[in-house]
């Protein structure tokens, strides 16, 4: 009569052959969240606050695909392809997850903002970068001309939101060295009522002319992070000032927007 093999190897044979099975589909599947997750960061704009959840959900399913892929595809299941893809796993998840930004090694989208460059000196005394001035609705020329009696003239409602910018936290913060944190304004009313819907236009001033225009939620907050990150500390100057509503949210360059009032500054440290 033959030997009967023991339970447990029945139970670690049949969970192997299960796992073999089962990894050419699970490899399509985290294959094609990578996929997704590589297409996110290079072509669609995101908020920096979202930055580290895109990368921490890219380190897992990289992690996975190197475990069914590897242990079950290429080493079809056995012990020590298991042992070997789970290792690989591990290691790419540590990688993509605490050494290798994605934001920062590809051509994002989302982050076209390098590393602060330690040869550039700051200039937070320069006015135009923290006095701009309001474009005015009518031309002196236009004001200085006579109407015409046939012209009836409409009054225009205004298009933008009057309200005062107050921080709220984030000034005199210190930031770990190439990591981000967050700052945060409210936009009231003369009543000292919040402004839903006010457009804020964000810049770190030693990143150059790169600005994030966010909007105030049912509290009037708005909230973004530094615009740029240090490997060599310093310090630093993060601002947000009222533009007008009309402005489309997300990443553009100073020029193109049209400021309300004077900026909010924020000083901080990376060290």
């Amino acid at each position: 009569m033959d030997p009967t093999p023991p339970n447990g190897s029945q139970q670690n044979s049949t969970e192997l052959v299960t796992y073999h099975t089962s990894a050419p589909t699970a490899s399509w599947v985290f294959g094609g969240l990578i996929l997704e997750f590589l297409m996110i960061v290079v072509f669609v704009p995101i908020e920096p606050s979202k930055f580290p959840i895109i990368r921490y959900l890219m380190a897992l399913a990289a992690a996975f695909f190197a475990i069914f892929f590897v242990g079950g595809v290429l080493l079809r299941g056995t012990v020590n392809g298991l042992f070997i893809s789970a290792t690989g796993g591990f290691v790419l998840f540590v990688l993509i997850a605490f050494v290798f930004d994605p934001f920062k090694v590809l051509p994002s989208a989302s982050s076209p903002l390098s590393s602060t460059n330690p040869l550039v000196t700051s200039s937070p005394e320069r006015s135009d970068l923290v006095k701009p001035s309001v474009t005015p609705a009518v031309s002196p020329e236009i004001a200085k001309s006579t109407p015409q009696p046939s012209v009836v003239s409409t009054p225009t409602p205004p298009i933008n939101i009057i309200g005062t910018v107050e921080a709220v936290s984030g000034d005199q913060q210190i930031i770990p060295l190439s990591d981000w944190r967050t700052f945060a304004v409210r936009v009231v009313d003369n009543q000292r009522q919040p402004i839903v819907g006010a457009k804020v236009a964000w810049r770190t001033l030693e990143c150059g002319t790169q600005v994030y225009v966010g909007e105030t939620d049912t509290f009037g907050i708005s909230s973004a992070t530094n615009m740029c990150t240090s490997t060599t500390g310093g310090s630093f100057t993060q601002t947000a000032m009222l533009v007008d509503r009309n402005t489309k949210p997300g990443f553009t360059q100073l020029d193109k927007v049209t400021p309300i009032g004077n900026a909010v500054r924020f000083n901080y440290k990376q060290q």
